[in-house]
């Protein structure tokens, strides 16, 4: 039962311009009504353009981001869109910028610094967490990052923990 409801709320969220509070966001809508709607963004990214990309997370409860993109008119460009999508997570390869990540999934619901075990050596890596639903499977991507910044590996599988229905294989 409550992975039919996670299921319709996630096709909710990802099939229209919908914000956290459920208010429909149409586009040129002001700044004010979409942090109105959304709320506080978790981060704030000026584009290149002039535009104001705002970042929301509805992690670590959650497995959700949204980009609203603001122009520098103060309206919203096009609808919120849903970041974490089978589409976003499946562009995300290796040797991609830790930047390039970000702005198509948005931020991790976790990062941290570990020291992890390459072909016999240690190196430090950040790696970053996240918690993602694909129709009705709760998963779970992790990035490794090098010192530099690039993506050395990526992981995404079934999150076991949270997804109780699917037993470890």
């Amino acid at each position: 039962m409550i992975r039919k409801i996670v299921t319709i709320c996630a096709s909710a969220l990802v099939a229209g311009c919908v914000s956290f509070s459920g208010a429909r966001l149409e586009p040129c809508a002001s700044l004010a009504e979409v942090e109105k709607a959304m709320g506080k963004p978790a981060e704030t990214v000026k584009g290149p353009n002039g535009d104001t990309l705002l970042y929301y997370s509805r992690m670590p409860d959650g497995r959700a981001n949204f980009l609203a993109t603001i122009g520098s008119d103060g309206k919203l460009r096009g609808e919120v869109e849903p970041l974490l999508t089978r589409k976003s997570v499946a562009a995300v390869k290796v040797g991609m910028e830790a930047k390039q990540v970000r702005e198509l999934l948005g931020p991790p619901s976790k990062s941290s610094r570990k020291t992890v075990t390459v072909a016999m050596d240690s190196v430090v890596r950040d790696v970053w967490e996240y918690p993602w639903i694909d129709v009705s499977e709760m998963r779970l991507l992790y990035l490794q990052f090098a010192a530099d910044g690039k993506l050395m590996e990526r992981q995404d599988g079934l999150d076991y923990v949270a997804d109780k229905s699917k037993s470890m294989p």
